[in-house]
């Protein structure tokens, strides 16, 4: 009996032993920790944490209903406890746990059914999550606006995972491709708005991105093309971004459709396009225009010319007549007054024996004129003053036959005379220059045109091509006829065009001359009076080596 008393004090002595050090820890435990006598619902040991968080002393604690603690009614904590009298494991989870001041506190609870000083008791181990509450909260919240931000968003809002299937799926993604929401979530994306021709790419890609966080359309903002539900296909504005969440990532994507804005580019490009036109069109016609009135002044001017060289050429012929018949009757006079000398000379001696101081007179005045060279050089006095008298009428003749009043009718014209009396105008300006001009005019018919015009062409190509030459240089002119056309060829061995303003020295205005030396309308307006006579005007030429431009005039253009 003694010894089986002794082993009864030991086991005491070890349980109160066990138990010192159960208190011990549960004193110090950072957690709240309660002790429930599972049979009356009271409380029988708690601990300091537990009583700091609900307000009370441990004295104030021990003795009270577990109801009292727990912010719930009885029969759901009697319902918890049964439970966790019937679990074999801690049944765990969340509770509202009620303070001493009444407010309330969210907690995670583990409750086990334990063996304490011979009684069965529940254990609750109690944890503030105040704090991961509020965390939860202002997450869900912010998700919440998140997701009213996404649904109400004028964008199309699309999520995937990283095998590529619909997580999400706002309105304005029903909206833009015609799924709606429960058809889409679960759906291969690329199956769903990515057109055929694009899928494989789109796969590849997203593979790529999963393997090495490397993808040439994320975080860039850029236009592609989408796949309708109907099957038509249409522009969009792409924004995708990824989501890792633990290891696992999903794309989300904000898509705008940008069909609108197409249109809107399109229609404005063309808009530009036909806006340039149009100003291309008004310089154009500006440049033309003032072509044009360039040209008409120098039909004026060649009119004015027409009427002064007329009015001149009037004025010159009359005194130029008369001049012309008196050297005519000047060389008969002066001839019959020679002969009329030559018998006075034969009597000089009859008139010295008559009267010697007459004849002495008559020699001396003929020795003072050198009557003899006199007498002998009349005739060539008279030979040169009529080839004078010649050249003056072929001049005015060539200033006539080059600005002809006429030059409004087409007529049927000798282009080689007009080509004459034009080199015979310039003659002096090659002279002047020492640049030589050569005529080849070939056999050819007459040309219907208006001559003033086709010599003023002519005078032009001569003007450059002199202008072109340096001291020693040669301008040739040449005609010939070919096809029921005639060509007029002027030729110089000067400087030559640059190849690359080749192209624009028909235009008007361009010259590459000095400032003042030139209009840059001389070839414009040949090339317009070639046109109108439904001709052309072709060059060829080489920089240093000089150049070639032929006019094809047609003999008969109305025709």
């Amino acid at each position: 009996l003694e010894a089986e008393l002794a082993q009864r004090r030991r086991a005491d002595e070890a349980l109160l032993e066990s138990e010192q050090r159960h208190r011990a820890v549960i004193e110090q435990a950072s957690e709240g920790i309660i002790l429930t006598d599972a049979d009356s619902r009271r409380i029988i040991e708690a601990n300091p944490a537990i009583a700091r968080l609900l307000g009370y002393t441990l004295d104030q604690l021990v003795g009270r209903l577990i109801y009292d603690l727990i912010a719930d009614t009885r029969e759901g904590v009697d319902a918890r406890i049964a439970r966790v009298l019937e679990s074999k494991v801690p049944l765990v989870g969340e509770r509202p746990f009620r303070r001493r001041d009444s407010s309330v506190v969210p907690v995670e609870s583990s409750a086990v059914v334990v063996e304490w000083s011979g009684r069965r008791v529940i254990c609750t181990v109690v944890r503030d999550i105040t704090e991961r509450k509020r965390a939860e909260e202002a997450l869900r919240q912010s998700e919440q606006r998140t997701r009213q931000i996404v649904e109400t968003a004028h964008d199309a809002f699309v999520s995937i995972d990283a095998r590529g299937y619909i997580i999400g799926w706002n309105a304005q993604a029903e909206a833009t491709f015609g799924w709606r929401c429960q058809e889409a979530i679960g759906r291969e994306l690329a199956e769903t708005i990515v057109p055929p021709q694009h899928r494989q790419a789109h796969r590849q890609g997203l593979k790529r991105f999963i393997a090495s966080g490397e993808g040439h359309v994320i975080d860039r903002r850029i236009e592609i093309t989408a796949l309708h539900r109907d099957g038509h296909e249409f522009p969009v504005e792409l924004s995708i971004s990824p989501l890792r969440i633990g290891d696992t990532v999903q794309f989300n994507a904000f898509i705008h459709d940008i069909t609108h804005r197409r249109q809107a580019q399109r229609l404005l490009e063309q808009k530009n396009r036909e806006l340039e036109q149009a100003v291309q069109s008004e310089r154009q016609a500006i440049e033309k225009l003032k072509a044009t009135q360039s040209a008409l002044v120098q039909a004026e001017k060649l009119a004015a010319l027409g009427q002064m060289v007329a009015g001149v050429a009037h004025e010159i012929n009359n005194p130029l007549s008369f001049v012309a018949n008196n050297v005519a009757v000047l060389q008969r006079d002066l001839t019959a007054m020679r002969r009329l000398l030559e018998l006075y000379r034969a009597q000089d001696g009859l008139l010295a024996a008559h009267n010697p101081a007459v004849a002495a007179e008559a020699r001396e005045l003929a020795d003072r004129i050198d009557l003899d060279y006199t007498l002998a050089n009349l005739d060539d006095l008279l030979a040169r003053s009529r080839e004078g008298l010649r050249r003056i009428q072929q001049i005015v003749g060539d200033l006539r036959d080059f600005a002809r009043l006429d030059q409004n009718q087409l007529q049927e014209a000798d282009l080689n005379a007009g080509i004459e009396s034009t080199v015979n105008i310039i003659q002096g300006l090659a002279r002047k220059r020492q640049v030589r001009i050569e005529l080849k005019l070939g056999q050819i018919p007459p040309v219907t045109c208006y001559p003033a015009k086709i010599n003023q062409v002519v005078m032009n190509l001569l003007s450059n091509a002199i202008d072109a030459c340096k001291p020693g240089d040669m301008v040739t002119v040449a005609t010939r006829a070919e096809n029921e056309q005639v060509q007029i060829e002027v030729a110089d061995t000067g400087s030559g065009i640059d190849p690359a303003i080749r192209s624009r020295i028909f235009d008007p205005f361009f010259t590459t001359k000095p400032i003042g030396q030139g209009t840059g309308l001389g070839l414009s307006i040949s090339y317009g009076i070639v046109q109108d006579h439904a001709g052309r005007i072709e060059v060829d030429s080489e920089p240093g080596k000089g150049s070639k431009f032929v006019v094809y005039l047609p003999l008969h253009p109305r025709k």
